[in-house]
């Protein structure tokens, strides 16, 4: 319950002891003091009930699968671990109906070259082996509903998503980090057969498809594999992503979809000024063809300030998590191995034990992170330029550096308020919260 005003604690006080205040108008004042402390918990509630009815389509999510020596395993997003963003019932508790839950392979850095000509993120083994490792991903993922068939399922279209829903059953759509196909169309058609629905084809390290946001360009743009990956993604029925891509990549991603796309996770470069982040005229261009952007929860990409305190744009932390990471991948047998070590507790506190900081890093600590209200100026940024129509949320859960107020996905009633009291109607809520990635997903996937 929230505290009473001082205010009307003042005037019960005047009250009490003024002349002729009898005790029956005390007993009255208490009573009125009480309803008005009711009916702002009332107020909560009614946020909560609200947030709970219109629900929340994630645009992207990560499972934090377990990689080990003999495969890869569900791990950790179906069990009930407090430290988790975006486990299953983080993810039910915050009123999640469908979520793109996203894989891909895993990828080392090294410090930038002196000409700053060199790709940094690099890839931690063959193609072939690339394919390899999303399989299992997905073959890990889709083991999930088997033991939790009551609390979710993976869905191909929204009608099916939405049967799940009245369920009970969070819905997930199986979507890629990184268009890992070898360069072979084939395998791109076997993901769509086996249920992925989405991808994104740019990413950091992965050069064949096309440059990336924090990349040496090397195509310019999309590259020839790339461009026919995006038109068979249209012609097989799967959504296109274009998060991650470079400026120009995103351009002929956009230019090239004969569907709308979406970007799945990011900020606006309006405010926050990382090349991850969209440019104003990306933002025109892509809800020019009818498609959305989700704004993600990651405090580099929603405030200048954050970035700088030690996150993950801060340059020492670039650095000296390039040289850690380079050096693990050095003295690893396999990426299997990579992957275990990688994710075992131990490396990112020696990251941080480099920098001079906690073993959390400085970038956790509330006064170095990003207030859920920034979420709330990218979102109103977007619909300000190009319409409510055209904005999402794809919170990047799992990433670090979340926002105070957002700091799992149980808190998402928290955004929902933030955007009451910036003026936003329920009706425009409803598009934000679910109803623009599922109107994008319907029209693509349902005529599949």
């Amino acid at each position: 319950m929230k505290p009473i005003p001082d205010s009307l604690s003042r005037r019960a006080f005047v009250r009490r002891l003024g002349a002729g205040v009898s005790a029956v108008a005390g007993v009255a004042e208490l009573q009125r003091m009480s309803d008005a402390a009711n009916a702002a918990h009332v107020a909560d509630a009614k946020v909560l009930a609200l947030h709970k009815s219109i629900g929340v389509f994630d645009a992207y999510t990560k499972p934090m699968l377990k990689f080990t020596k003999d495969g890869i395993q569900p791990g950790q997003f179906v069990e009930r671990v407090e430290k988790m963003q975006a486990g299953m019932w983080r993810l039910r508790d915050g009123d999640v109906r469908m979520a793109n839950m996203s894989v891909g392979v895993p990828r080392y850095h090294r410090p930038e070259s002196p000409d700053g000509k060199q790709p940094t993120s690099m890839p931690v083994c063959s193609a072939e082996q690339e394919t390899r490792m999303v399989l299992r991903q997905l073959d890990a993922l889709g083991q999930s509903p088997a033991g939790h068939p009551r609390e979710l399922g993976i869905a191909r279209t929204v009608a099916e998503a939405e049967k799940m829903n009245t369920s009970g059953q969070l819905a997930l759509f199986l979507h890629l980090t990184g268009a890992w196909i070898a360069g072979d169309l084939a395998v791109l058609r076997s993901y769509r057969q086996m249920g992925v629905v989405a991808i994104h084809p740019c990413i950091e390290g992965h050069h064949a498809i096309g440059d990336a946001a924090n990349e040496v360009r090397m195509h310019q743009g999309l590259s020839t594999l790339g461009r026919e990956v995006v038109q068979e993604m249209n012609r097989i029925r799967m959504v296109v992503d274009v998060a991650h891509g470079s400026d120009e990549s995103i351009r002929d991603m956009v230019e090239l979809s004969t569907e709308p796309v979406i970007y799945s996770h990011g900020g606006c470069r309006a405010l926050c000024d990382v090349p991850r982040n969209l440019t104003d005229e990306r933002i025109r261009q892509i809800a020019a063809k009818g498609g959305v952007i989700g704004i993600a929860f990651v405090s580099a990409m929603l405030s200048d300030e954050a970035r700088q305190k030690g996150g993950r744009s801060d340059p020492r932390y670039r650095e000296e998590y390039a040289k850690a990471e380079a050096e693990l991948f050095a003295r690893c047998a396999d990426p299997y191995e990579y992957m275990e070590r990688r994710a075992d507790g131990t490396f990112m506190p020696e990251v941080f034990r480099r920098l001079g900081g906690p073993p959390e890093g400085h970038a956790s600590a509330p006064a170095n992170r990003a207030d859920l209200e920034r979420v709330v100026d990218h979102i109103e940024h977007v619909t300000k330029l190009v319409g409510a129509d055209h904005v999402g949320i794809g919170t990047d859960y799992e990433s670090g550096d979340v926002p105070n107020g957002l700091e799992h996905a149980g808190k998402l009633p928290n955004l929902t308020a933030a955007l009451l009291r910036r003026g936003f109607s329920e009706a425009v809520l409803r598009k934000i919260l679910i109803g623009n990635f599922q109107r994008i997903y319907r029209h693509v996937l349902d005529q599949a």
